[in-house]
């Protein structure tokens, strides 16, 4: 039988339906290999916080993600009422305790520490979070003038105010020109000349009762007694400081604290029911993480940490465990209706993409397989070469096409109302797809490109290949 060059249809129809099924599986592969590469443990949940965060906080805006937070407690061991504040309850203390007497005593300890040891004290016990810089605005201000007020109140009547404690400055001025003086006899508190002349009797003592409630702001009430030494101006320094003044601190503490009074009594709730035995469920529902690794930190710090926290309780359960660990309904809401996007991009998600994209590949050599032996010459060659640059380049172009229509700079629409049905849903896209990491876009680009450049660089050998056949020289034949 003599050979033809001649092929048959069938071959031809075989080679190209393979061809067409190869440029579909190409895009369909490349895309679940992609989606592979990003559900990752690396990269899925930091995907997954970020559909958090647009889901909790769109545009930044609402409030903060209020999760079930572990305490960290162990039974017999004290609780700290609030994290970052070094105030404890004794474990025998716990079963009873209530949200009420945690803020009294965190107030207590407060107004304690301020007494005994100046506001230097104070901040010691809060830590380097939000709580710390209110209380830091609050000694600058109130808690300085409340202290002050005190110290006024039962010192002034004593013989400040009336002149009767006058010391003899002018004579110290006289004896050392140039230096600050003592104006009252009995107080160690020395004011400059200039300032002493132009006071009346009761100005000059409200000046040296300020300079005292420095002395206690900056130290303590030790600090102060240091610079008194008449029996009866100490007694009165005392009682202004550790009595009226600690009483007021007390109140004006417990007011500000107020606002955490719903963490204390969560934190208290958890304390007790971990010694109940409770404490902890087989599903990982008791805690979302310690509340020790958010203490201290400022609150986009916090909550960032929580939302990283929570995508990793997506990716390894899913959405809906995620939802459980919110307490808010309508947040718990929220998470629940993007649970499937969540899922998308979760362990199990990674699992079945790679299985796809093994079966997928497999699928992929068969059809090559297919257009190659039904291919002849150089179109082996060249047909699984411009399969793979069509299924790659189509991918391509759609994927910069998105990220070219798309604005850099995409922020929150404001609504429907404002702007228009169609004008805010694609805002609102454009918003949604910038917000979320950058590789979402360019893994799944950049593997659609090694697809048609590994196609381009198969077209590019067929040519070589046809120009070196072209340029073989010819055989001779002899007679």
């Amino acid at each position: 039988m003599y050979r033809t060059d001649r092929q048959p249809a069938w071959q031809r129809d075989v080679a190209w339906a393979s061809a067409l099924l190869l440029v579909l599986v190409t895009l369909a592969g490349t895309l679940l290999f992609s989606l592979a590469r990003l559900s990752t443990p690396t990269r899925g949940p930091e995907v997954g916080a970020a559909v958090l965060r647009l889901t909790l906080r769109p545009g930044g805006e609402g409030s903060l993600v209020a999760v079930r937070t572990g305490a960290g407690y162990v039974p017999g061991q004290p609780l700290m009422l609030l994290p970052g504040l070094q105030v404890y309850a004794d474990p025998s203390e716990v079963p009873t305790f209530t949200a009420a007497d945690a803020v009294s005593r965190s107030a207590g300890v407060l107004a304690d520490r301020l007494v005994r040891g100046g506001g230097g004290a104070l901040l010691e016990a809060l830590g380097d979070g939000a709580l710390r810089r209110q209380f830091e605005l609050a000694l600058e201000g109130p808690v300085a003038e409340l202290v002050t007020g005190a110290l006024a109140a039962e010192m002034l009547p004593a013989g400040l105010d009336d002149g009767s404690r006058l010391a003899d400055w002018r004579a110290q001025a006289a004896a050392d020109p140039g230096q600050p003086v003592q104006p009252l006899v009995g107080v160690f508190v020395r004011l400059p000349v200039a300032q002493v002349q132009s006071m009346s009797d009761r100005e000059l003592g409200a000046a040296v009762v300020a300079e005292l409630a420095g002395a206690v702001m900056e130290g303590g009430l030790p600090a102060a007694q240091a610079l008194v030494s008449n029996a009866n101006l100490s007694g009165r320094l005392e009682r202004g400081v550790d009595t009226v003044a600690r009483a007021r601190l007390h109140e004006l503490f417990s007011a500000m604290l107020l606002a955490q009074q719903g963490e204390m009594e969560a934190r208290l709730a958890e304390a007790q029911a971990a010694m109940a035995g409770a404490g902890a469920d087989d599903d990982g529902l008791a805690g979302l993480l310690p509340a020790a690794e958010v203490a201290g930190l400022a609150p986009e710090q916090a909550e960032a940490r929580v939302l990283a926290a929570l995508a990793e309780r997506a990716y390894d359960g899913g959405g809906e465990l995620a939802a459980a660990q919110l307490t808010r309904a309508g947040q718990v809401e929220r998470v629940r209706a993007v649970a499937p996007l969540l899922d998308a991009f979760g362990a199990r998600a990674h699992g079945r993409y790679l299985l796809w994209t093994w079966l997928g590949g497999a699928l992929a050599l068969a059809l090559l397989a297919g257009l190659v032996g039904f291919s002849r010459g150089l179109l082996r060659l060249v047909n699984p070469a411009v399969a793979l640059l069509i299924g790659g380049g189509l991918g391509a172009l759609a994927l910069q096409g998105v990220g070219s229509a798309l604005p850099h700079d995409a922020p929150l629409p404001l609504g429907a109302q404002a702007q228009g049905a169609f004008t805010a849903l694609v805002d609102l896209a454009a918003h949604a797809v910038r917000s979320l990491p950058a590789f979402v876009l360019e893994l799944p680009l950049r593997h659609y490109l090694i697809v048609g450049g590994a196609g381009a660089l198969l077209v590019l050998l067929a040519l070589v290949l046809w120009l070196l056949r072209g340029l073989r020289p010819r055989r001779r034949y002899y007679r």
